[in-house]
């Protein structure tokens, strides 16, 4: 955060974006407009698994919500990403102050008026004041929630009950949530007082409730999509048995209708096995997702935006010794691209005491790609012609790429399919930057064949 920034309160926001590569600069351009008003971003990166009660928690954790919709014409209706779609959804539904920015050919029909700012890539300098000043309102709204702060309670409540859930399986839930640090309470009906009953479920960091025909209250589901209260959602359906779908809670069933056939927004089960695989899946992912969660300077943001779509692979960083000048370069370009790397000197993961020429093979066998920083000492350097080997019988396996980068005029040698020559390029910035280029391009590609 810059020091403009610094000087305003910070507001945490949830940001809505996309994942795609092509849109990595609108959205660095955005998360800057908002750093400099003294915004700081909660966000969901990329994961295999979906789990709504991260996304409502982050939602309420949030003081405001902050979209920016790009146009996707490949997606019939929407022309824009049905993820982040249903983001704006949640924000919605939970009364927070909001923001989106929308591209050009995304319909504006899903969005309220006043929530709304249309967009064109191409111009996106000429009207960064008119944004500023979007901004700037969106934060008087939202100073109010300034000083939240994620935290969890380390409670969880449990809205099951009959005879889908027995005393056994509720058993069972709590011994997997506990080790999760949750402390696991049946949620009572039997309140005095209908905001009591509000104030008591607010206690609880999620529930977990069945939305189907198992539901222990036909009314509790709708006071909790009204309350905006995190839940993971479930539904008995008994074994060789199928709900109707007329049977689930509308607003569960509606809650994401573009997620099309996927079933990770209601998690039918049918044995207890599958009742806890899906729990423990979802209370897996909340845990990783809660420690990592908010990015609070400009530099955090931008290394985790510049990895959009690409791979978490490592590079292997192989050179002598004359190059380490150029590596440490290097090394400091790929900490801001947010790629991966192992650099003997630079960023070595060798423990204390460990013989680092023992090390090597393994270490390169954790790597995708080997790098190779050519000069003229790097065929003389007995350790630069053991990596060159062992990273050969790896790609021999399919289970490595390995990139030759010429820095120097070597006669004869050849450069190979993924190779950069840059025996021609004498300045430093260009040469690191079309590197970074390169190997950002292969790890946004297809991985080596075997890792496929």
């Amino acid at each position: 955060m810059n020091g403009a920034a610094a000087e305003k309160a910070s507001i945490p926001a949830y940001f809505s974006h996309s994942y795609k590569k092509p849109d990595r600069e609108v959205n660095l351009f955005f998360w800057r407009l908002f750093s400099d008003e003294g915004f700081f971003f909660g966000v969901d990166p990329p994961s295999g698994l979906f789990c709504t009660a991260y996304l409502e928690i982050l939602m309420r954790w949030s003081a405001c919500f902050v979209g920016v919709l790009t146009h996707r014409p490949a997606v019939a209706e929407l022309r824009c990403s049905p993820y982040m779609l249903f983001e704006y959804g949640l924000a919605v539904q939970a009364n927070k102050p909001r923001l989106i920015f929308v591209e050009d050919g995304v319909p504006e029909r899903f969005f309220q008026a006043q929530d709304l700012l249309l967009f064109d890539r191409q111009s996106l300098d000429q009207v960064s004041d008119d944004f500023r000043g979007a901004i700037r309102k969106l934060r008087a709204r939202a100073g109010q929630q300034r000083d939240m702060r994620p935290r969890t309670k380390g409670r969880v409540g449990l809205a099951l009950g009959g005879p889908a859930y027995p005393e056994s399986v509720i058993a069972a839930l709590k011994d997997l949530l506990r080790p999760y640090g949750y402390e696991v309470e049946r949620v009572r009906l039997d309140f005095e007082r209908s905001f009591s009953f509000a104030v008591d479920l607010d206690r609880y960091d999620f529930l977990v409730l069945d939305v189907g025909p198992s539901a222990i209250a036909d009314w509790l589901a709708p006071f909790v999509f009204g309350r905006f209260i995190p839940s993971i959602k479930l539904c008995y359906q008994g074994e060789g048995q199928a709900v109707a779908a007329e049977a689930i809670s509308p607003l569960a069933a509606r809650y994401f209708r573009d997620r099309g056939e996927k079933d990770d927004v209601v998690l039918a089960w049918a044995s207890e096995k599958e009742l806890l695989a899906h729990v423990e899946r979802q209370a897996l992912r909340f845990a990783e997702r809660t420690q990592r969660t908010y990015y609070q300077s400009l530099a955090q943001g931008e290394i985790y935006l510049r990895s959009a779509e690409r791979r978490a692979g490592k590079v292997f960083v192989s050179n002598a010794g004359e190059a380490n000048p150029f590596a440490e370069a290097l090394a400091g370009a790929f900490d801001r691209a947010g790629i991966h790397y192992f650099h003997y000197q630079f960023r070595n993961s060798f423990r204390v005491g460990e013989r680092w020429n023992e090390q090597i093979e393994p270490t390169i066998d954790e790597c995708e790609l080997v790098l190779q920083l050519y000069t003229r000492g790097y065929d003389k350097s007995d350790t630069c012609v053991r990596e060159e080997a062992h990273a050969r019988r790896r790609v021999a396996e399919g289970k490595l790429r390995l990139v030759a980068c010429l820095l120097e005029d070597l006669g004869a040698k050849i450069i190979e399919e993924h190779g950069i020559d840059l025996k021609n390029v004498t300045d430093q910035a260009e040469r690191i930057r079309r590197i970074v280029e390169r190997v950002d391009e292969i790890l946004s590609g297809p991985p080596p064949p075997s890792l496929r």
